[in-house]
């Protein structure tokens, strides 16, 4: 399984001629005002292009389909993430990194439309010294919503930072993730909507189970929990 934990790796390489394949072959639109209509299951489908740091999304693959897939030599140093599936109910993405708002970046690639999601800004990083949590700073636009009802996950940091569950691996995995000592998770339903405003300079924390939290919430962000 290839995934954010290989990007530093990756990036050490720094090999001039694959450099200069991995940057042929795809056609890129950049900036465009085309709102991004992709189908309405949860599950989604990255590639990351290394170099640059950009994340691009697409939902038109299968698992099965997905994982048999291999990144031609064109793409060297590209990598695939791990398939995923959202943890919200709905939501959209408001622009595209780089972009004004309501503009959007599409990639035409093996024989699908990417849309540009994430910038990553900087290596992953390990949080503990288990390598239970794995950080990375990205840059992206992202609004979501959970349903009145909806079961949410939230995890705390030992300074009372907040990170909401937002994607979880469609791979096999343990179920539960392990926490380091000060850290805490709670799960629990809403008793009204909760919308996550992921918009801007946002970490990313991956658990030893790929479960992906994102954040953090506003200090004064309040859940509404069902009793």
């Amino acid at each position: 399984m290839q995934s954010y934990r290989k990007f530093g790796a990756m990036l050490s390489l720094g090999c001039a001629s694959l450099l200069v394949a991995a940057c042929s072959g795809p056609k890129v639109e950049q900036c465009i005002e085309r709102m991004w209509e992709p189908t309405g299951t949860r599950q989604g489908f990255e590639l990351v292009d290394v170099v640059s740091g950009e994340v691009w999304l697409t939902k038109d693959w299968t698992v099965q389909d997905f994982e048999k897939f291999d990144l031609p030599i064109s793409q060297a140093l590209w990598l695939k993430n791990d398939p995923r599936t959202g943890a919200a109910q709905s939501g959209k993405f408001l622009r595209s990194p780089g972009c004004e708002p309501g503009q959007f970046t599409y990639m035409q690639a093996h024989g699908r439309e990417f849309l540009h999601v994430v910038d990553l800004d900087g290596l992953p990083r390990e949080l503990d010294d288990k390598g239970l949590i794995r950080a990375v700073q990205l840059n992206k636009h992202h609004s979501l919503n959970f349903d009145e009802g909806a079961q949410i996950e939230v995890l705390s940091d030992p300074s009372g930072q907040r990170f909401v569950l937002i994607a979880r691996t469609l791979l096999e995995v343990e179920d539960d993730p392990s926490l380091p000592e000060g850290w805490s998770l709670e799960s629990f339903v809403l008793a009204a909507p909760f919308k996550v405003q992921l918009d801007g300079k946002v970490s990313v924390l991956r658990m030893d189970n790929e479960d992906s939290f994102q954040g953090p919430l506003p200090a004064d962000a309040i859940f509404p929990k069902a009793p």
